[in-house]
């Protein structure tokens, strides 16, 4: 694990479906006062030896912590929340957060604080009010990225990724043109850019420490990349 900048800590582990044995995605541990906000938590899986040191690392931010809150961006990522979830709960409180889809990658016992939708563009406060979950998209997508007021962070699933260029929309169809993501989608994305924004994190590629309001600027008006 290595922590970016104060608060922030990312690490890496190998992509559960996709290229696992040559891609590795970025999960991330943030300290916001008095919680610990694990996002898109991916623990590798046992047989590697990065695991066990990982999973200790996580152990010491957890206690402390008052609490502990699990953010999934997109319900693709749900990923190890779950098992996150009974490890750090019979120790504090904690609570998994996601779009009602997520209910559907959870065993029924699980309980799920459903992020709430709202209009494209607007943000719900979740999470004690230490994260800010975005609606983007026009229809509205099932990702919500988290924006960290304290930290002055937003973290991405699956919407922006880290391409050789910067960030940049990840495009999963090439039918889409560059007018549609510049006219469309980037509008959804408008309120958000506006925060205050010093750090862009994503789960796909380099994230950006330090820059973050400029270069999600460029990126709301660059054209899209494809990953795969």
């Amino acid at each position: 694990m290595d922590e970016l900048a104060a608060g922030i800590h990312r690490w890496t582990a190998p992509h559960p479906e996709w290229r696992p044995r040559t891609e590795e995605v970025e999960s991330y541990a943030l300290v916001a006062g008095e919680a610990l906000l694990l996002v898109d938590p991916l623990v590798p899986p046992e047989d590697d030896v990065r695991r066990d040191a990982l999973v200790a690392q996580l152990e010491l931010l957890a206690a402390a912590a008052a609490r502990v809150e699990l953010l999934i961006t997109v319900p693709y990522h749900t990923r190890s929340a779950e098992a996150l979830y009974e490890r750090f709960a019979a120790q504090r409180p904690t609570r998994l957060w996601g779009h009602a889809l997520v209910r559907k990658r959870l065993r029924p016992e699980t309980p799920l604080e459903v992020v709430p939708m709202g209009s494209a563009g607007t943000a719900a406060p979740i999470a004690g009010g230490a994260a800010e979950a975005y609606t983007i998209g026009r229809p509205r997508r099932s990702e919500h990225p988290m924006y960290i007021p304290e930290l002055r962070a937003v973290v991405f699933g699956d919407a922006v990724v880290g391409a050789e260029s910067g960030l940049r929309f990840w495009t999963l169809s090439s039918g889409t043109g560059a007018d549609w993501y510049r006219d469309v989608f980037a509008p959804s994305f408008r309120e958000l850019a506006e925060r205050p924004l010093e750090h862009v994190l994503v789960t796909h590629g380099p994230p950006v420490i330090g820059d973050g309001q400029r270069q999600l600027a460029l990126c709301l008006a660059a054209p899209p990349v494809q990953m795969y």
